[in-house]
């Protein structure tokens, strides 16, 4: 679970993912934002088909591209994701995914 304190964007570390391009990591949070509506509805997918499997690999996708764009809450609440699918625990999954599409709503909200 994420923290309240816990950045939502953090371009400092994005920058510094990035090689200290922050052209670059722009550039790397706009390819997430683009792919996050394709993230959501695998993980929305493997949801409804009640398949762990699939939702621990949509997720563990999510996993990746957050590690990489300086966007800390996202990765926190991707990795809960993924374990609770990883545990097969129906209540964590309800959860963390409630707590993911929180996340996504205030990523959008910041950079809009």
């Amino acid at each position: 679970m994420t923290t309240k304190t816990e950045q939502i964007i953090d371009w400092d570390l994005g920058a510094q993912l990035a090689g200290g391009d922050k052209d670059f990591a722009r550039h790397l949070m706009n390819m997430l934002i683009e792919a996050l509506p394709s993230h959501q509805a695998e993980i929305a997918d493997a949801l409804k088909a009640k398949d762990f499997e699939a939702l621990r690999m949509a997720t563990h996708k999510l996993v990746g591209a957050s590690c990489y764009t300086g966007t800390p809450a996202l990765n926190t609440a991707s990795r809960a994701l993924e374990q609770a699918a990883k545990e097969q625990d129906t209540d964590a999954v309800k959860t963390a995914h409630q707590e993911l599409n929180e996340v996504i709503a205030k990523m959008r909200r910041v950079l809009s």
